[in-house]
């Protein structure tokens, strides 16, 4: 199966799945400034539309955002498929990104591909640390802090 995604959908990806990698980003591109951008993720993430996002629906999206790049759908995505992906988006975008912040968060084994339940374990964490009021959602203010907007 092909994997199509544009370098908006695998950088947010990265970032929310928290690799940083386009939160440290300061530059305006055509998608907007970077608080647009923040809010544009979080309205996306924000599956009922009720101004916050929960773990579940910050789950469902960060595993439909990197499980899209498990090229071979065998269940885990490997640093060869980023990094392929990231590359494909690079020839287009001319920005180069890095995958070692997401690999060293997500990847927990060190085996060099992420599963399910390292996505999960990781990004549990991640969201708590988030949700700093800890009601068990994201407000927009706290979405917008984790990624320096």
């Amino acid at each position: 199966m092909a994997c199509k995604f544009s370098a908006t959908t695998l950088a947010a990806a990265l970032i929310l799945a928290g690799a940083g990698i386009a939160a440290a980003q300061t530059s305006t591109d055509s998608s907007g400034s970077k608080p647009e951008r923040t809010q544009r993720m979080f309205q996306r993430i924000d599956a009922d539309k009720d101004g916050k996002i929960t773990q579940a629906e910050m789950e469902e999206w960060r595993t439909k955002a990197i499980f899209r790049l498990d090229a071979d759908e065998d269940g885990k995505v490997t640093r060869a498929e980023v990094d392929g992906a990231m590359s494909k988006q690079a020839e287009k975008t001319g920005k180069t990104r890095d995958s070692s912040q997401f690999f060293g968060r997500f990847d927990l084994n060190g085996d060099g591909s992420i599963d399910h339940d390292e996505l999960n374990q990781a990004g549990t964490e991640r969201f708590q640390s988030a949700d700093k009021n800890s009601d068990g959602a994201i407000t927009l203010e706290e979405f917008q802090a984790l990624h320096g907007s």
